[in-house]
């Protein structure tokens, strides 16, 4: 995934439609409404509160014997996954769905909260982001996962979108003491993302060496622990801007959808509109029309033709709505405010799926990638052209996996699996059909 002109990479999604899957029709449920709650897990014994939760957006009945764990992306937080939960559980019997938040809306929530945009960050965050790469990530999910099964009365399913569904293949293949990662799990999903090149296709070939490791953790330590790269989008260096500017840029979308939108000259020249816009129209600018990477592009509809303040025509009002009302929430966020650069680090050195200098530099437990035996979804969106598949081959043939379902919308953008509504979204069917028959 491109962030503008070389900056860091990262979201992606893949999206595959078996045509079998298209004969499934939405469930009867799908207009009932929906159990909702935002959750945090307890914390662990010896961390520093109040970054010890775990938060968690917990959506579906909790009676269903079955749980997905579903894992945000690049820079994507529980909110922007909402909709695909809501419509997944409509169109599947038995299941829930929950969507884990990484500890960086912890660290928003508490800068929220104190009033301190600008103002230096928390020491006690700072030495927490230098440390949350793959290790704290893996072990915040294996909690998550833990309290999904519910003491093993409930089947969990992971999977994710982009770099989610990256983060879902190494948790398979991490070691959690001995342990084996795979063997919590019923089944993976992966959504537009995963490993060992799969990326490749949008430019993505992550080939990290054990010098490039140790030189990249040592300048996270003595530095800003933040990736910043998607703030570039709108002119800044702040982690927190562009998850800042695209909530602003949301709620006066709902507030004020028709009104003339002042936001447009804090954007950056090349990616404003060069005419005026209403509040509604600047969103789908920057989701769509106007969109500057296409990693988030989602098929919105089309900028009126005429006026002295150009609007936006939905092709679906609901799903218009639903991405703004995804980005406008604050608890929780749709973006995340701060991602960690050791993250961004240790993703890329882990893609080959195997132990690599680099892995043992950085002392990523990526042991048993070999021995995952576990059913698999792959779905593929015309992002990577193909290499979501061809990647997720390569992980099947390198491993005890013989149940493997591919699914596909070439038509689709990296973000239009969790915003399409189900009865046109081929990722929503095909997964529902997929869980269903295991």
């Amino acid at each position: 995934m491109r962030l503008l002109n070389g900056l860091a990479r990262g979201l992606k999604i893949a999206s595959s439609f078996l045509v079998v899957a298209l004969a499934l029709a939405p469930s009867a449920r799908a207009a009932a409404p929906v159990h909702q709650v935002y959750m945090a897990l307890p914390g662990r014994p010896g961390d520093v509160a109040p970054l010890d939760p775990v938060d968690v957006l917990e959506v579906g009945p909790s009676s269903a014997r079955k749980v997905l764990v579903l894992v945000p992306g690049y820079f994507i937080a529980a909110n922007l996954m909402r909709a695909a939960a809501v419509s997944l559980v409509q169109t599947t019997p038995d299941l829930q769905v929950w969507i884990p938040d990484r500890r960086e809306q912890v660290w928003a929530e508490a800068r929220v909260a104190a009033g301190l945009a600008g103002a230096p960050v928390d020491p006690h965050v700072l030495a927490d982001a230098r440390g949350s790469g793959l290790a704290a990530a893996m072990s915040d999910l294996r909690r998550v996962v833990w309290a999904a099964s519910d003491h093993g009365r409930r089947r969990v399913f992971l999977g994710g979108h982009s770099w989610g569904a990256t983060t879902s293949l190494l948790y398979a293949a991490w070691d959690f003491d001995g342990q084996a990662g795979y063997r919590d799990l019923s089944g993976l999903l992966l959504v537009d993302g995963g490993v060992h090149d799969s990326f490749a296709g949008e430019g993505d070939v992550f080939r990290i060496t054990e010098h490039d490791a140790l030189v990249g953790k040592q300048q996270i330590e003595a530095g800003d622990p933040f990736d910043a790269a998607l703030s570039g989008l709108v002119g800044s260096t702040r982690s927190d801007a562009a998850g800042r500017f695209y909530q602003a840029v949301a709620k006066a979308a709902l507030d004020h959808p028709i009104e003339r939108s002042t936001l447009v000259a804090q954007l950056p020249t090349k990616l404003a509109p060069d005419f005026p816009v209403t509040n509604r129209a600047l969103l789908g600018w920057m989701f769509d029309a106007g969109v500057p990477i296409p990693d988030l592009k989602v098929h919105l509809g089309r900028m009126s033709e005429a006026g002295p303040v150009r609007d936006w025509v939905a092709d679906d009002p609901a799903e218009f709505n639903a991405l703004a009302g995804a980005m406008a929430g604050d608890r929780p966020l749709g973006f995340e405010w701060y991602w960690p650069q050791r993250l961004t680090l240790d993703i890329r050195a882990a893609d080959p799926f195997e132990e690599t200098a680099a892995t043992r530099a950085l002392e990523l437990k990526i042991v048993h990638a070999r021995e995952i035996d576990t059913p698999l979804f792959v779905f593929q969106t015309g992002l990577t052209h193909g290499t979501v598949f061809t990647a997720a081959d390569w992980v099947v043939a390198h491993s005890r996996i013989i149940d493997v379902v591919h699914a596909e919308d070439a038509a689709m953008t990296h973000l239009d699996p969790l915003f399409a509504p189900a009865a046109r979204n081929a990722f929503i069917r095909s997964c529902s059909m997929f869980l269903r028959r295991r």
